[in-house]
Parts: structure tokens; C-alpha cells; sequence
């Protein structure tokens, strides 16, 4: 199982945003997820 990742930059609350869109329109946007959780650490 996966831990829930804990989103830290300036930059969270539009990621959060944009992936929960991707999902609500039927995309799995698991991979891009993981490597918009890397952009996030990144910011910090």
C-alpha cells in the first residue's frame, strides 16, 4: 500500500486541483501523479 503523500509547495492546492479534475474526467493519472509528488518535493 501506498503512504499518502503530503503535498508541501507554493504550488500544492493547483497539483491537488489539476489531479483531482484528471480524475473526475476518468484518467487513472497514476504515473503523472507520482511525478507531480516529485515537482511538489522539488518546489520545496
Amino acid at each position: 500500500m501506498r503512504k499518502i503523500y503530503e503535498w508541501k509547495s507554493d504550488l500544492k492546492d493547483f497539483l491537488r486541483t489539476f489531479i483531482r479534475e484528471k480524475k473526475m474526467t476518468n484518467f487513472k493519472y497514476k504515473k503523472q501523479t507520482r511525478e507531480l509528488e516529485r515537482f511538489d518535493a522539488y518546489c520545496y
